[in-house]
C-alpha cells in the first residue's frame, strides 16, 4: 500500500513539473525521481507514517490543480471542474493529516490572490462570496454538505486548534514527540549524509531551487518560494524547542523533496552544466535510497509477528492476559486479536486503543527475558525467541473482563468502544 501511495505522489511530482514549471519530459522525469524518493519521503512510507503519507499524495495534485485553476483560457465550465477536482484533493489532504493543511495553502492564497488581482483589473467576474447562497433553493445542497462535513470537519478543527496551541511559545512539546526521540540532520530532507561535511552540498542544493524560481513567473515564484521559505523558517523555530523534533520532521518531509524538486528545475536552467548537476542530483538521491533502506531495520522483530501462530497453539476463544510493558501491548494485541485480551497495566493517557484492564485470564503472554509470572502455574507451554506463554492459576481470584473489544480514551469515556 504504501508503495503504490508513493508512486502517486511521485505521479503528481512529475505533474508538478510538467504543468506548473513547465519543465520538459526526460527533466520532469528526473525531478519526479528525485523528489519521489527523496530519502525523508522514503523514511515516512518505509515507517509506516500512513495519515502522512497520504498528505504527502495529495500535496502535488493539490498544488498542480490550484495552479490550473487560475489560469486564463479556461472556460467556466472547465474552470468548476478543476476547482471541484482541487477541493476533493485539499479535503484528501486536510482529513488524512490536518498538521500539513498550511503547506499547499501558502501558493493557493497566492495563486488565488494575483489572479483575482488580474481579472478584476480586467473587468471579468470574479467569485463572490454571496455566489454560495443564491436563496433557499441553495438549503437543498449546503445543508446535506453541511451535516457530511461536520464530524470530519469537527476532528481538522480540533487537530489544528491543538497544532495551534503547541506551535506558541512556551508550550510543552514533550507529549508530541511520537517515536523519534531527536532531531533528523537537516542534511537528511535533502537526501544527504548527517554529517556536516556535507554542509556545502546543501547549500548548493538551496541554491539551485531558488534559481529555478527565480526563473518562473511571479506567482510561482512568490507561491511556491514563499511555502519553501516560510516551511524552513518554521522548521528551523521548531529546532529551538525542546522536543520539537516531530513538528520539525513533519514539516521538513513534505518541504525537503519540493526543495529537491526545484532544485532539478534550477539545475535545467543552467545550460552549460545542467545535464551534470541533474545526473549528480539522482545519484545523490539513489545514495540517500540506499542508506535509508540499510538504516531503517525491520519495524517489528519476528517474535513479534509470530504471536498470531502462538495464538493459532492455544484453545480456540481462551483469554490471555498481556503482561509486558504497555507501548509493546500494541503489536502484541494485533496479532493475538484472534483471542479475548486483557492487562494489569494497558496503554492508558494516548489515543491509541488499549486493551481491557483485568488481572484474570486463561493465560499469561510475558516478554521472553521477563521472569515468570506470580500468577502462573506450571511450566512455559509455548514460547519463540520474543514471548512466552504460562497457564495463568485457576485460583487467582475476581472476574475476567478480558474481551475482543479495544478501548478508547475518546470513546470509553462517552460509553463506548472499539471493535
Amino acid at each position: 500500500l504504501e508503495a503504490f501511495l508513493l508512486a502517486l505522489a511521485a505521479v503528481g511530482m512529475f505533474l508538478l513539473s510538467r504543468q506548473v514549471l513547465g519543465l520538459p519530459v526526460g527533466i520532469a522525469a528526473a525531478a519526479m525521481a528525485v523528489a519521489g524518493l527523496d530519502r525523508m519521503a522514503l523514511f515516512t512510507v518505509l515507517n509506516p507514517y500512513f495519515n502522512q503519507t497520504w498528505g504527502f499524495v495529495a500535496l502535488p495534485f493539490t498544488l498542480v490543480l490550484a495552479w490550473w485553476a487560475v489560469q486564463p483560457g479556461l472556460s467556466r465550465r472547465s474552470r468548476q471542474a478543476v476547482v471541484a477536482l482541487l477541493l476533493l484533493f485539499a479535503i484528501v489532504l486536510v482529513f488524512a493529516y490536518p498538521l500539513a493543511a498550511p503547506i499547499p495553502a501558502v501558493p493557493i492564497l497566492v495563486f488565488a490572490w494575483l489572479e483575482r488581482r488580474r481579472r478584476i483589473a480586467a473587468g471579468e467576474w470574479v467569485w463572490r462570496l454571496h455566489h454560495v447562497y443564491r436563496g433557499t433553493r441553495s438549503l437543498i445542497w449546503l445543508i446535506p454538505v453541511g451535516i457530511l462535513l461536520f464530524v470530519p470537519a469537527a476532528g481538522v478543527v480540533d487537530k489544528s486548534i491543538g497544532a495551534i496551541e503547541v506551535f506558541l511559545p512556551g508550550s510543552n512539546l514533550w507529549v508530541w514527540g511520537g517515536d523519534l526521540g531527536r532531531f533528523l540532520p537537516f542534511n537528511q530532507f535533502l537526501s544527504l549524509p548527517g554529517s556536516l561535511a556535507f554542509l556545502p552540498l546543501v547549500v548548493a542544493i538551496i541554491a539551485l531551487a531558488v534559481w529555478g524560481l527565480i526563473r518562473q513567473q511571479p506567482a510561482i515564484r512568490w507561491g511556491l518560494g514563499g511555502l519553501l521559505a516560510l516551511g524552513l523558517l518554521v522548521a528551523l523555530y521548531f529546532r529551538q524547542r525542546a522536543a520539537g523534533w516531530y513538528f520539525e520532521f513533519k514539516i521538513l518531509a513534505f518541504i525537503g523533496p519540493l526543495i529537491m524538486l526545484m532544485a532539478v528545475a534550477g539545475a535545467w536552467r543552467i545550460r552549460r552544466y545542467g545535464t551534470a548537476l541533474i545526473a549528480g542530483l539522482c545519484a545523490l538521491t539513489l545514495s540517500g535510497v540506499f542508506l535509508q533502506i540499510r538504516n531503517l531495520g525491520y519495524q517489528l522483530p519476528q517474535a513479534t509477528i509470530q504471536l498470531q501462530q502462538l495464538a493459532r497453539a492455544l484453545p480456540k476463544g481462551s483469554s490471555l492476559r498481556l503482561d509486558m510493558w504497555p507501548a509493546l501491548q500494541l503489536w502484541g494485541a494485533y496479532f493475538l486479536a484472534s483471542h479475548p485480551l486483557c492487562s494489569q497495566y494497558p496503554q492508558l493517557g494516548s489515543d491509541y486503543p488499549h486493551v481491557a484492564i483485568s488481572r484474570k485470564a486463561d493465560y499469561i503472554v510475558v516478554l521472553f527475558d521477563f521472569p515468570r509470572p506470580r500468577d502462573a502455574i506450571g511450566g512455559v507451554l509455548v514460547q519463540n525467541q520474543g514471548y512466552r506463554v504460562y497457564r495463568e492459576n485457576p485460583a487467582v481470584p475476581g472476574p475476567s473482563s478480558c474481551t475482543y473489544r479495544r478501548f478508547d480514551r475518546i470513546y470509553s469515556g462517552a460509553g463506548y468502544s472499539l471493535r
